[in-house]
C-alpha cells in the first residue's frame, strides 16, 4: 500500500488489486469518504500539482508493488524504469527551459534577419511576407 498527501496534508492510501485494477474511479471515492471529504470540492479546491505529483508517485510505486508481489518482475522493471526515465526528462527539460534567454534568443535572431538581407524590396503583387510560391506548386500541391 502506497501513501501521499494532499495540499492539506490529509493522507491518502493507494492499495492495487486485481478488483482495485478494474475500479480505481471507486477506490478513490472509498478514500473520500474514508477521510470525510466531498470529492468535488478536494478536486477542485485542494488537489494542487504538488498533490497530482505525489499521487502519480505513489500509483506507479504501488503498480510495481502489484507486479512483484505476483511475480511479473519483468513488468515491475518497466513500470520502475519509465518513471525514473520520465524523471530524468523532466530534469533535463527543465534545465534546458532554465538556461534559456528569451530575448537575447529575439536579438540574436532579429540580428541575423538583418545581417542576411539589409535591404530587403518591398513585396509585389499584394504578398505581404516571405518569397512568392512557385508556380508549379500552386499547379500541383502535392509535390
Amino acid at each position: 500500500m502506497q501513501k501521499f498527501k494532499d495540499s492539506k496534508n490529509r493522507e491518502w492510501m493507494l492499495s492495487l488489486t486485481i478488483g482495485r485494477a478494474r475500479a480505481v474511479k471507486e477506490q478513490l471515492a472509498d478514500e473520500f469518504v474514508r477521510l470525510g471529504v466531498d470529492a468535488k470540492a478536494v478536486l477542485e479546491q485542494d488537489w494542487d500539482g504538488v498533490t497530482t505529483r505525489r499521487a502519480y508517485d505513489a500509483l506507479l510505486a504501488e503498480l510495481t508493488s502489484f507486479f512483484e508481489g505476483r511475480g511479473q518482475n519483468a513488468r515491475a522493471v518497466i513500470v520502475r524504469k519509465t518513471h525514473e526515465a520520465l524523471a530524468e526528462a523532466l530534469l533535463i527539460v527543465g534545465e534546458r527551459a532554465e538556461a534559456l534567454d528569451p530575448a537575447a534568443e529575439v536579438r540574436k535572431t532579429a540580428a541575423a534577419q538583418l545581417t542576411a538581407s539589409p535591404s530587403v524590396p518591398p513585396p509585389a503583387n499584394g504578398i505581404t511576407s516571405g518569397a512568392q510560391p512557385d508556380a508549379s506548386a500552386l499547379i500541383n500541391p502535392s509535390t
